[in-house]
């Protein structure tokens, strides 16, 4: 992956290069834009993601399923999942 930030000069933050966003008239777009999209994207198909695992989970719980290879797959799933997450949270914050 080409990187399109760089640390500022004053190490306070990060910039881009001109070519990498455009003005769309009153907001700004471009190259860099579609990629923090597509990440924000993966994040939030990750979130939702997990809220359907957990609702799946519950319902092989209740039929009493917990050894089934559905069940460990979608647990083994969850726990990728989250530590995806955990390694956004870690390098993004809010």
């Amino acid at each position: 992956m080409i990187r399109y930030t760089k640390k500022r000069d004053d190490g306070k933050g990060y910039q881009l290069e001109k070519n990498l966003i455009q003005d769309c008239g009153g907001s700004y777009g471009g190259p860099a834009a579609d990629r923090l999209a597509r990440f924000e994207n993966l994040y939030e198909q990750l979130l939702t993601r997990q809220d359907e695992i957990a609702v799946r989970l519950e319902e092989l719980r209740a039929a009493d399923k917990k050894s089934s290879v559905k069940f460990k797959e979608l647990l083994g799933e969850k726990l990728m999942n989250n530590n995806t997450l955990i390694l956004f949270k870690t390098f993004v914050e809010d």
